[in-house]
């Protein structure tokens, strides 16, 4: 388990170091630019998502029109 443990805060560090050198390349404002483009993609595709799950009519015509009487 701790050999595990070992390899996930390896990889975990590997990833942080990667951000952090490359979001250290771009200017504040390209960086401001992709943080509210990945909030509304993201932001968006939730909702999608959401709203589609959402069974909307999936009833046959006869029950949907007997709901109703």
């Amino acid at each position: 388990m701790e050999r595990k443990r070992n390899y996930i805060e390896k990889v975990q560090d590997w990833a942080d170091d990667r951000l952090r050198r490359m979001c250290g390349r771009i200017t504040p404002g390209k960086r401001l630019a992709v943080i509210l483009v990945m909030f509304f993609f993201f932001g968006g595709l939730s909702i999608y998502i959401t709203v589609s799950s959402i069974p909307n009519g999936n009833l046959p015509r006869s029950r949907c029109s007997s709901a109703g009487k």
